[in-house]
């Protein structure tokens, strides 16, 4: 099973891991160890409550669930991180209504994610824009993304999920006409 736990301009790091009933391998690769892979092979290490030693399924299924709770505190990490940088250049900057707002709901409103695109471009902050997500919950968060102009919309459309996108392309389908929304891509 391949895993890709995190990715950013500065930092790459790819595990890998394969597990047997009898091995379990993990090799690591990224700039941190030279571009070389760090391969390590052990005994399958994962084990029950009662110290048994589980199969192959379901060592699949605890490596599956330690990778999504890996990859969700490195994504939250890197937008704490990525705000943290942005209050740094611009002393207005009020990072702490943003955090105590991105901590409570995980996400921003369409404006309050726009704002904060456009500083990232300002300054030159470099983040992966699709670690950022978009909460349009409340009817007056739909309106705001509804009601975005195209050249707003390219800016948030790596941070849109998919039934967020739909809704655009139903709600506003003459702007898919003419412009071109890519879903490949991560950041404009």
């Amino acid at each position: 099973m391949r895993m890709t736990i995190a990715r950013s301009l500065a930092d790459f790091v790819d595990i890998q891991a394969f597990a047997t009933s009898s091995k379990f391998a993990i090799r690591t690769m990224g700039k941190n160890c030279g571009g070389l892979g760090v391969h390590q092979e052990i005994r399958n290490p994962w084990r029950d409550e009662d110290e048994r030693e589980l199969n192959e399924l379901e060592t699949n299924q605890l490596l599956s669930k330690n990778r999504r709770r890996l990859v969700k505190e490195f994504r939250e990490r890197c937008i704490i991180k990525v705000l943290v940088e942005l209050s740094g250049h611009e002393d207005a900057f009020d990072i702490d209504k943003f955090l105590t707002y991105w901590k409570r709901r995980k996400a921003f409103t369409p404006n309050q994610l726009d704002l904060l695109f456009w500083r990232f471009d300002k300054y030159g902050i470099d983040c992966e824009r699709s670690y950022f997500t978009v909460s349009i919950r409340r009817p007056r968060e739909k309106m705001q993304l509804l009601h975005l102009p195209c050249w707003k919309l390219h800016r948030l459309w790596p941070a849109l999920s998919a039934s967020q996108r739909d809704l655009l392309r139903d709600r506003r389908p003459y702007l898919f006409e003419y412009e071109e929304f890519d879903d490949d891509v991560k950041s404009f």
